[in-house]
């Protein structure tokens, strides 16, 4: 009777326990995607930055045109 308890509470230690590693494979996965999230909006910054430098520039050019005149 006791071996058959053991068995049991090994078998359900084991389930918990493959339960808990796809738990945490799929937090792992979605922490991933977030993290792809973040490059891509990081790289959207990057992209305004640069027009953002080229309109001041081209303020910049357009206020040295009314200077000289």
């Amino acid at each position: 009777m006791e071996g058959g308890i053991l068995k049991r509470k090994r078998r359900d230690l084991k389930r918990k326990r493959g339960g808990f590693e796809e738990g945490f494979r799929e937090e792992e996965e979605g922490f991933r995607e977030e993290e792809e999230g973040f490059e891509e909006e990081e790289k959207g910054f990057e992209k305004e930055e640069e027009v953002f430098e080229e309109e001041k520039e081209g303020f910049e050019e357009e206020e040295e045109g009314f200077e000289e005149e």
